[in-house]
């Protein structure tokens, strides 16, 4: 082969791939990415039916919560399971049996599948001001079709209406420093803080996130804009609200330190009976839980060594495959169509399976890390900040308590932002080396 034919074959790969390009950023072809998802989901949906939304270990409790909250009220003591769990989602799930008490749940599936689309819509038009368009549609197809947004939203879980209100609040911080004035930003605040608060509202843990994206956009564009940080708050006041008005008690829910000894934590805790004079089983519960968390923090500062294996253990679980491959506690739900979901279709199970689905895993979350550290040098570092404040917060909470690898999907399309940032370095670094090699032949032939 001559070097004219190398030239042209070079030529030829940078045509296709610009080609491609103008392709991937069109806006028929987000239609139909959007039509198609519309459409698988829709079939998960009617094939799983109220089967795949009562599956996971947490859905029978969710689901008795929600009808006590349609029958007995917001303020009522006579909750299955809290306040041992939140009150949020469940109270968010009764909202949907108001339509249909028989078919509420076929409502909620169709409603957190709308909202997760319109979320990652938002999501990919926020970031196309800020990423090229490739890119910014590239990971929004990719969030379309995941297997795990797929299934997860016709699941009785909470997971995907947090991801939804975290990428809705993400975008709106993204665009509020975007802006050029301050004056039309009213609606990307009340916004942000709706969605960052009814996130803390379904889940407590999350609250911080929504403090920390107004404190970083105050900073960056105007200081006024942090005095609307504490407004994110009012989903888990409410919570707090309902558990004194019910309870009399202050905590929204009453079993973090039960999450603690879940995961294997092994310390020492003997619990006292300190309110042997209240005949309300939930102050029991809240001094229990406290006396826990209390156990954990004396024997982890004293045994540090014993609190880092603790955390790399959670760490595993929580950034492991999401069909949890053979981690004890990994995984109480089973999202998407992961390597287990084939073997199992095919009616075999290889027998390195957990090994290659491990080795993936390690390699997914390196190049995320990867992708974290090209996003701190090309981009601003406010945007860097805001994108990874949901995994940051949310991590931190599992590592302490206990990991499994449904936690992720909260913060899992900001996993993926991160992987985009990585291919999309990956991607230019290959472009130019070929521009090189043609601008080199080209010269060669020239010279002949």
């Amino acid at each position: 082969m001559d070097s004219t034919s190398i030239s042209w074959d070079i030529v030829s790969v940078v045509n296709t791939m610009s080609k491609y390009r103008s392709i991937l950023t069109s806006r028929f072809l987000i239609v139909i990415a959007v039509f198609l998802s519309v459409v698988a989901r829709i079939l998960l949906s009617v094939n799983g039916g109220k089967s795949l939304f009562d599956s996971g270990q947490d859905a029978p409790s969710y689901e008795a919560a929600a009808i006590d909250f349609y029958n007995k009220g917001w303020f009522s003591d006579e909750i299955h399971s809290l306040p041992y769990f939140p009150a949020g989602y469940p109270a968010f799930e009764s909202l949907f049996l108001r339509i249909s008490l028989e078919n509420g749940w076929a409502f909620l599936v169709a409603f957190q599948n709308i909202f997760y689309i319109v979320a990652v819509i938002f999501f990919m038009i926020t970031l196309s001001k800020i990423f090229s368009k490739i890119e910014a549609y590239g990971l929004g197809f990719l969030l379309l079709f995941i297997p795990s947004f797929l299934y997860s939203p016709s699941e009785n879980m909470y997971e995907t209406v947090l991801a939804s209100l975290l990428i809705i609040g993400f975008s709106c911080g993204v665009l509020l420093i975007l802006q050029q004035s301050v004056r039309n930003s009213w609606v990307l605040i009340v916004v942000g803080v709706l969605a960052f608060g009814l996130a803390g509202f379904l889940q407590v843990k999350t609250a911080p996130i929504g403090f920390l994206t107004f404190l970083i956009v105050g900073l960056v564009k105007s200081r006024r804009i942090i005095l609307f940080a504490p407004l994110v708050f009012w989903g888990v006041a409410l919570n707090i609200h309902r558990s004194f008005i019910a309870f009399g008690i202050f905590s929204p829910s009453t079993n973090f330190g039960t999450a603690i000894q879940v995961s294997g934590a092994k310390f020492p805790c003997e619990i006292t009976d300190k309110l042997t004079n209240h005949t309300i089983g939930q102050y029991v519960q809240a001094d229990t839980d406290k006396q826990i968390i209390i156990c954990a923090i004396k024997y982890f500062s004293s045994h540090p060594l014993d609190f880092i294996e603790h955390i790399m253990q959670q760490a595993r679980a929580l950034y492991g495959p999401m069909g949890g491959s053979g981690v004890p506690t990994a995984s109480t739900w089973y999202h998407g169509f992961d390597f287990r979901r084939i073997t199992d279709f095919l009616g075999t199970i290889p027998k390195n399976l957990y090994l290659i689905e491990n080795i993936y895993s390690i390699l997914l979350n390196i190049a995320i890390i990867i992708g974290f550290f090209i996003s701190l040098k090309k981009f601003p570092i406010w945007f860097t900040s805001l994108a990874a404040a949901p995994a940051l917060v949310i991590s931190a909470v599992h590592l302490i308590s206990d990991g499994d690898a449904r936690y992720r999907l909260p913060f899992l399309p900001f996993q993926m932002l991160f992987l985009f940032v990585m291919l999309g370095a990956l991607q230019r670094k290959i472009l130019l080396r070929i521009k090189e090699k043609r601008a080199g032949h080209s010269a060669g032939i020239v010279s002949t």
